[in-house]
């Protein structure tokens, strides 16, 4: 069976991340669900290091973000729900992406696979000139693998939400892109 990482990078266990996560779900039937919360793993962040994830092994390597990222071998899909919060994506995604270094250091030929499965879907309110994309595409730099069909933002405000508390998965819009995107 076909088998899909489904990561949220919300720090908040019912926004629009886990609403999103449970709507992705009911549509998956052909596959095989992990959701992931990085909120729940333990991740340690970067400091107090001599750089050793650039030449030996980071100093915290037993800890979940090398197993998360090796654990992305063995799926077909890798979605990422990250919510952005004051113009930027959430701390949990600048912490994981910080403590790929270890992983990719050591996995480098894995790089263009793990993008060719991955889809971001970006919530939140974008501000004209806002990076928020584009911190997303920045993963795609260095990749033979086009950011532009893996990443969808979705922005609350076309959508008539102007809470967080508001459930942006209620919209049926909303739905269609997501269907469209993942094509679920």
């Amino acid at each position: 069976m076909r088998k899909i990482s489904l990561v949220s990078f919300s720090a908040r266990k019912t926004g629009n991340c886990s609403l999103m996560a449970d709507y992705i779900i009911s549509k998956s039937l052909n596959y095989e669900v992990k959701y992931i919360s990085i909120n729940d793993l333990d991740i340690h962040e970067c400091k107090n290091c001599n750089y050793e994830c650039m030449s030996e092994r980071c100093i915290y390597h037993n800890d979940d973000a090398y197993l998360y990222f090796q654990s992305t071998k063995e799926v077909n899909r890798i979605i990422w729900l990250v919510p952005m919060y004051c113009g930027n994506p959430s701390s949990l995604y600048f912490k994981l992406n910080e403590r790929s270094q270890d992983f990719w250091m050591k996995n480098e030929s894995y790089y263009n696979e793990f993008l060719n499965k991955l889809f971001i879907i970006g919530i939140g309110n974008i501000d004209k000139g806002n990076p928020f994309r584009q911190i997303f595409e920045s993963m795609y730099n260095c990749s033979t693998v086009s950011s532009y069909s893996h990443i969808l933002i979705l922005e609350t405000h076309k959508y008539g939400l102007n809470s967080i508390k508001d459930s942006l998965i209620a919209n049926q819009a909303v739905k269609e892109q997501i269907n469209k995107f993942l094509s679920l």
